[in-house]
């Protein structure tokens, strides 16, 4: 068992002798970061995280079941779901007035899920299936040529219709299947869905042609999200795409980004939660420029709105200071691998009165939570973490005192 660990260990740390590079964590963000990475190999693991976004605007009562969101010539976009009209609204993003609205003239809104654009065209998908037998999914392809700056419009749009080639049975299963889908994106050529797994709460990824006809689509890839996925955007412009679920109605972020070309799933997963908003439906999401981001909620536990938060704070490395990584706690961890159920930790010189440690698992969830009394500028202090008997293979130790900080690699035998 320690030969087949050591010999992971060394796969992950060696670097890569033929290209003189070092695959890695490469977001200084992340748990386990390797200053000498340089090339991204997806592995990088967060510490729990939580937010609140900022309320923004209220939206009218037209929109009470407001989903998807983009955003273009300056104002908000987006529709009612299930059975409203087969029409997107501008919203003014300082009154939250509905200023102008396109009707597509060839369309139903069966389940119109999520908004996407490129430079000339809007998409709508009407590939909400929460009983998971729909056979008439669609995406609307709407021509930005013909959407005036004000006044409204009724205009004929493109279709797109699409079949989930891995589906093999219709049988209606209410919430309770794994091909429904309210996210999309667009990014290069392609749209890029995403669907909402009530039975696994993962999400799968599909590519789909923006081409007018039929098409038959497989996944190419799933990410274990923790909840419902309900909204997607894409900004070219950061290379990041951030999409927006809930689990038990707590609604939660995930960002994707550092991904090599459209392989979203190839760099890093950070899943943001926002603990302090509770029966809430979020179903959009756009990106309004650089960091900004627009997330909406349909009526709920609080009227339909639209609420803003900045990606910088998780995904921008130039907010980070050198300091940050000059200020180490100088520790000693014994033993390393540890086959006991006791670490002793050395640190050389706590700053407060107080320490903090926590082990985290490489899906960065917190496994032990400990707190001790410490002596400041006391040098050679003692500390003992007791460690359950049944963990095995490599986790991180996080140690704080005031605002130093060590990460150690931990071997559990």
């Amino acid at each position: 068992m320690l030969s087949s660990i050591l010999l992971l260990v060394a796969a992950i740390l060696i670097p890569l002798t033929f290209t003189g590079q070092t695959e890695g964590c490469t977001d200084p963000y992340a748990l386990n970061y390797d200053p000498q990475a340089t090339i991204n190999d997806g592995s990088c693991y967060y510490a729990e995280t939580f937010f609140t976004p900022e309320q923004y605007l209220q939206l009218p009562s037209t929109l009470d079941e407001t989903s998807g969101l983009i955003y273009w010539m300056g104002g908000i976009w987006t529709f009612n779901d299930s059975g409203g009209e087969p029409r997107i609204y501008k919203v003014d993003t300082i009154s939250g007035d509905i200023i102008q609205y396109v009707t597509i003239s060839n369309g139903d809104n069966v389940d119109w899920e999520d908004i996407a654009q490129d430079e000339d065209f809007i998409y709508i998908g009407d590939f909400g299936n929460n009983a998971g037998n729909r056979k008439d999914l669609v995406v609307y392809k709407l021509a930005k040529a013909g959407i005036p700056s004000t006044g409204n419009v009724t205009l004929p749009a493109e279709i797109i219709s699409f079949e989930y080639a891995d589906q093999q049975s219709f049988v209606p299963n209410f919430n309770d299947n794994e091909y429904d889908c309210e996210a999309m994106i667009c990014a290069g050529s392609h749209l890029y869905l995403f669907t909402k797994n009530w039975v696994s709460e993962t999400t799968r990824l599909y590519q789909l042609s923006t081409d007018a006809g039929a098409h038959s689509i497989l996944p190419i890839d799933t990410l274990n999200t923790e909840g419902l996925v309900t909204g997607a955007a894409y900004s070219a412009e950061l290379d990041q795409v951030v999409l927006c679920g809930y689990r038990n109605y707590v609604p939660f972020i995930f960002l994707l980004f550092d991904f090599q070309d459209y392989s979203f799933f190839s760099g890093n997963k950070r899943r943001i939660v926002s603990s302090g908003m509770f029966a809430l439906q979020t179903e959009g999401i756009c990106f309004k420029n650089g960091y900004r981001t627009f997330l909406s909620c349909e009526k709920s536990s609080l009227d339909q709105q639209v609420f803003t938060f900045s990606t910088a704070e998780w995904t921008d490395i130039s907010l980070i200071s050198i300091q940050e990584f000059e200020n180490m706690l100088d520790v000693r961890v014994q033993p390393n691998p540890v086959s006991e159920d006791e670490l002793r930790v050395e640190v050389l010189s706590p700053t407060e009165d107080n320490l903090r440690m926590m082990l985290y698992d490489s899906s960065g969830r917190v496994l032990i939570r400990k707190k001790y009394d410490a002596i400041p500028g006391k040098k050679g202090q003692f500390f003992h973490l007791q460690l359950p008997d049944n963990y095995s293979g490599i986790y991180l130790l996080y140690i704080m005192s005031g605002n130093l900080s060590a990460r150690e690699k931990i071997i559990i035998q």
